[in-house]
């Protein structure tokens, strides 16, 4: 979104100095294929199953699934180890959070500052719930809107689709926020 901002807002220093490009996403088999390589790069062997863990927790997200990963290659170098298996692929998961734990924090202060909308959408986009449950429809509008122009959600597909942007954020909401 920032570099979106950049380049089409009529306000922006940059707008209309270049154009966008839809990239197909990167599929599992994609991840699991570059990431074993980059370990192997190392002289670390990735056990499948280890990277299936580092595939799902990054959610196909490309900053999260490589924050993942070095987290894991951080563990690993750490234990003097030459294999990925499925603990460095879980501490790479717990360190990758660690790490962004002020960030969410952060995210999340920002969201209560929009008001109790904000923080019901959050909670019902991280419990899987339907997005406007328990909201009056134009107060959930709202609060989206305020929370795309943050980042902080994107717009999916279809018609009132919507997701947190950060899957490691999601976590951190359903570990914090009340289930309700």
């Amino acid at each position: 979104h920032p570099m979106r901002d950049l380049f089409t807002n009529r306000r922006r220093a940059l707008y209309a100095f270049g154009g966008f490009h839809d990239l197909a996403p990167i599929t599992a088999q994609e991840w699991r294929e570059g990431l074993a390589a980059r370990f192997a790069e190392d002289g670390v062997s990735a056990r499948a199953q280890a990277l299936e863990r580092l595939v799902a927790a990054g959610r196909g997200h490309p900053r999260c699934t490589m924050l993942i990963a070095q987290q894991a290659h951080v563990a690993i170098v750490a234990e003097d180890a030459r294999a990925l298996d499925l603990a460095a692929a879980e501490r790479g998961y717990q360190g990758a959070m660690a790490a962004e734990r002020a960030r969410h924090a952060d995210a999340l202060l920002d969201a209560r500052r929009l008001g109790p909308a904000a923080l019901r959408v959050l909670a019902n986009l991280a419990g899987g719930r339907p997005t406007y449950r328990g909201i009056e429809a134009k107060a959930a509008r709202r609060a989206l809107d305020a929370l795309a122009r943050t980042g902080t959600v994107t717009r999916g597909p279809g018609r009132g689709e919507w997701s947190v942007a950060d899957p490691l954020f999601v976590d951190y909401l359903a570990r914090t926020l009340p289930a309700s």
